[in-house]
């Protein structure tokens, strides 16, 4: 019989073939790539977008006649695009971690030129080699970053030039060039309202089925990324112009367009150091640091103050059961639930683990009433884990509740340190009580009569 080695020379010791082995280690890696993890609504979703990309694209390449001109203007705004990305490549990083909501790169500066005065083809080409670069350059290192979430970016921002190419044929190139008419200005602003709407819808869309977190915020991002984003698309159409009258001018928009990024990374290097990550509220430094402002004056004017230390019950078990990232979820519900229930005076932050609110003038009763308010709103809350971002499945939490305690001054303490206290105190006695209950720190000379009912318990 002839040795097994001799029949097959191409296996390794192990056993296994060269050839085999590298098919299995193929096949581990397209496995493992978390794209392939996704739950069936978000993988469909995304293969349909990337999908339509790709099938307008061929379709739009297909009528258009491509000139020597067009390739040179292709071979500028890419240049000018890896030119102000290389020269922004750490800020770029430093943002990216910061991201939790859609996020605005500013590279539609040269996308939206692109759509504007290039065939629909070359500005998809445009969009690709932008995206690359910063992928490979700037975001690859960046945990936040993945490279599933980039391609429906890719698809998204393809989709929405194409819909501004459509805009731009109705304007032709030496109306564009001249930007004067009425009815081209008119048209510009289509173009970039169009290109918004549709990139934001479809990354939106995508959010919407990875998250259980369907709220506008992070959906559709904050008024101000909304701004941001107008500016650049502003300063697209700017370019798009500058490309068809005087070229060689595009450059001067680089340092632009570079202090801007610097700028945008600023504003949300103060607000991440102000904000709790987990929920968006104050921090604890900074809400102290406002609630100390906010107590000064109440002493100087002689007014009153609530305040409401909220903890949410059992929330070790939700965590160790369902994952932190349900956790974040849980509480991200929550800080909304407060900040919806209370006024928009009201000071809202995070004291450690704690959620706290700080009411200007208020009576015991009214800030009774307000603890009662926010305790019944959070235990009408239902939460699924079965929405987990991570593609897994799980049993539902029906609902969260959520423990407080209330201080007022001047009747409960004569400092901010002490109103922390008596409402910590209070905290802890709704929670000896059965947990799901307001608890309130006063002299008892001046205990409301609300403060007895059966949801609340007084010390």
């Amino acid at each position: 019989m002839r040795d097994r080695a001799a029949q097959h020379p191409l296996r390794t010791s192990a056993g296994h073939s060269t050839k085999e082995r590298s098919t299995r280690v193929r096949r581990r890696a397209i496995d493992g790539w978390e794209f392939w993890s996704l739950r069936r609504p978000l993988l469909v979703y995304v293969l349909t977008v990337q999908l339509a990309a790709l099938i307008v694209t061929i379709l739009l390449t297909g009528s258009q006649r491509v000139a020597l001109a067009d390739l040179s203007m292709l071979a500028g705004i890419t240049a000018l695009g890896v030119v102000k990305e290389e020269l922004t490549r750490h800020v770029e990083r430093i943002r990216r971690r910061f991201a939790d909501t859609p996020y605005q790169n500013m590279t539609s500066v040269w996308t939206l030129a692109a759509a504007l005065v290039l065939p629909p083809g070359l500005s998809a080409a445009v969009v690709v080699f932008l995206y690359a670069h910063l992928w490979f350059r700037t975001w690859r290192r960046v945990h936040t970053a993945r490279p599933w979430k980039v391609l429906v970016s890719v698809s998204a921002v393809v989709l929405s030039c194409h819909t501004a190419s459509g805009v731009a044929h109705l304007i032709g190139r030496p109306a564009l060039a001249d930007a004067a008419a009425p009815r081209t200005v008119a048209l510009l602003v289509l173009a970039v309202v169009l290109y918004s709407v549709v990139n934001l819808g479809l990354v939106a869309g995508a959010y919407a089925l990875m998250t259980s977190e369907r709220t506008a915020r992070r959906l559709l991002g904050t008024l101000t990324d909304a701004m941001l984003e107008y500016a650049t698309l502003a300063m697209g159409v700017l370019a798009a112009i500058l490309l068809l009258r005087s070229p060689l001018a595009v450059v001067f928009l680089i340092p632009v367009l570079v202090v801007l990024h610097n700028s945008v990374l600023i504003r949300q290097l103060e607000e991440a150091s102000s904000t709790d990550a987990k929920t968006g509220m104050l921090n604890t430094a900074a809400w102290l640091a406002v609630a100390g402002r906010e107590f000064d004056r109440a002493q100087r004017d002689g007014t009153s103050l609530g305040l409401l230390r909220l903890d949410l019950d059992h929330f070790t078990h939700v965590n160790a059961t369902y994952g932190e990232q349900f956790g974040d979820t849980v509480l991200h519900a929550v800080a909304d639930v407060i900040q919806h229930e209370v006024r928009d005076v009201d000071l809202v932050g995070r004291h450690d683990e704690e959620f706290v609110v700080l009411c200007a003038e208020v009576t015991p009763v009214e800030l009774l009433a307000v603890g009662e308010r926010v305790r019944a709103a959070v235990a009408e809350l239902e939460l699924s884990a079965a929405e987990a971002s991570d593609g897994r499945t799980g049993a539902d939490v029906a609902t969260v509740t959520v423990s407080i305690g209330l201080a007022h001054y001047p009747l409960s303490a004569t400092s901010l340190e002490d109103l922390l206290g008596a409402a910590g105190i209070a905290l802890f006695a709704a929670k000896d009580n059965g947990r799901n209950r307001v608890a309130m720190r006063l002299d008892h000379r001046h205990q409301p009569a609300q403060d007895r009912s059966a949801s609340s318990s007084s010390s």
